[in-house]
């Protein structure tokens, strides 16, 4: 949630933690965590090697912000 202002994670915390408990409702919630803001992420492609980047877009680290279980049956 890179760039977001504390309204909008507020409201996004709210909300996940509303369909957690829907979730927790219908028995279909097995557990959740969210990542921890200090993790590090080192990638390495060897001595004298440039780190590889995917560019100008988003990283993953600032597209996630933690995981949800959840067991539904299958269709």
């Amino acid at each position: 949630m890179a760039g977001s202002v504390p309204a909008e994670i507020s409201a996004h915390v709210w909300y996940m933690n509303d369909f957690a408990g829907w979730l927790e409702g219908t028995g279909e919630f097995v557990d959740s965590q969210a990542l921890a803001p200090s993790g590090t992420f080192v990638r390495y492609g060897g001595e004298g090697r440039p780190p590889v980047t995917d560019g100008s877009f988003a990283e993953t680290k600032d597209l996630i912000a933690g995981w949800m279980v959840i067991d539904v049956d299958p269709q």
